[in-house]
């Protein structure tokens, strides 16, 4: 399934199996669990604005759009920043925001407050 429109940004699809999975997969890191360090290599490896650095699935796996805005608002970073202008403390702002705001939404999924999604 593709998104109707000539962009065709969005994309749904479905496999079987663990080569298929990967044949598929963008390369993005997994942040939870990441280390500071880990993520503030990974963020600065490319000069992005962070909006694009965070939803760039080639970098970030599973923040996207949906939760980038929020991850911003809370490390009280701009979206049009660079990521080469960032200092260490604003780098450990950000991850740590989205540590908090993946592990909340993750949270909320289990409590099952987004049931309207199945």
């Amino acid at each position: 399934l593709t998104e109707a429109g000539t962009k065709r940004r969005a994309s749904l699809t479905l496999v079987q199996g663990d080569d298929a999975l990967r044949a598929v997969d963008r390369g993005g890191m997994e942040v939870l669990g990441s280390s500071h360090t880990h993520f503030a290599a990974r963020l600065r490896s490319e000069n992005h604005t962070l909006k694009r650095a965070l939803t760039d699935p080639r970098l970030f796996s599973g923040i996207g759009n949906a939760y980038s805005d929020e991850i911003l608002h809370r490390a009280r970073l701009s979206p049009m920043l660079l990521t080469s202008r960032l200092d260490d403390a604003q780098v450990r702002r950000l991850h740590d925001a989205v540590q908090e705001v993946l592990r909340e939404w993750i949270a909320r999924g289990h409590a099952g407050e987004m049931d309207y999604l199945g």
